[in-house]
């Protein structure tokens, strides 16, 4: 099979295996909503810093052996959390079964799919969150709503280190790490108070 057939394939595949995860992932969370409160904000980056901190120290060693490109991001979420006053130290971090098993190949680049994508949503919620709050990428917004300019060209480059890792028997293999990874992600927010189905007090 030809690269271009290969590359068309484990991206078809992805996006149409992790489609409904993707939907209810970010009906939980709703960030857009007009109600959405600061309360339900800080539990958001709080929740985020947990889970994203710990799947980066998991994944960026395993990605530089493999040669993939990833962009840190936990540090945004910790100048966030700074900003609103709080200690991102103090923060609990997944382990164990709440992180998704990145440990071979196929998972390494499914998983990586699934938080490397999350950035592409952010160049649409950064702006909303921060007209709506009244904060910028410098106070309270780095995560959602920095270095968006970087996020297009990070997510091409995932591409082609996708297209060009993967061998067809590994597709199916990484819908699995991508829709484990979801699922991990879904239930750490919704355990920690993140979803958009709990009020502030």
């Amino acid at each position: 099979m030809s690269a271009t057939a290969a590359s068309a394939s484990v991206l078809d595949a992805l996006r149409a295996g992790t489609s409904g995860d993707h939907a209810t992932l970010d009906a939980s969370l709703n960030l857009m909503r007009e109600d959405y409160s600061r309360a339900e904000y800080l539990r958001t980056l709080a929740a985020f810093y947990g889970f994203v901190a710990a799947w980066e120290a998991q994944v960026l060693p395993q990605a530089a052996d493999a040669g993939l490109s990833l962009q840190a991001q936990a540090g945004r979420l910790r100048q966030d959390l700074e900003a609103f006053g709080l200690n991102a130290d103090s923060l609990p971090l997944a382990s164990g079964d709440a992180l998704p098993d990145t440990s071979s190949r196929a998972a390494l680049y499914g998983s990586s799919y699934v938080m490397i994508g999350s950035r592409l949503g952010a160049r649409i919620i950064g702006p909303r969150l921060m007209k709506h709050f009244g904060i910028d990428e410098n106070n309270g917004c780095a995560y959602f709503g920095g270095d968006a300019e970087a996020t297009g060209p990070a997510w091409r480059l995932f591409r082609q280190q996708l297209e060009a890792a993967l061998e067809p028997d590994e597709h199916q293999a990484a819908v699995a790490a991508a829709r484990a990874t979801f699922a991990r992600f879904h239930q750490w927010l919704v355990t920690h108070d993140a979803t958009g189905n709990v009020k502030a007090a």
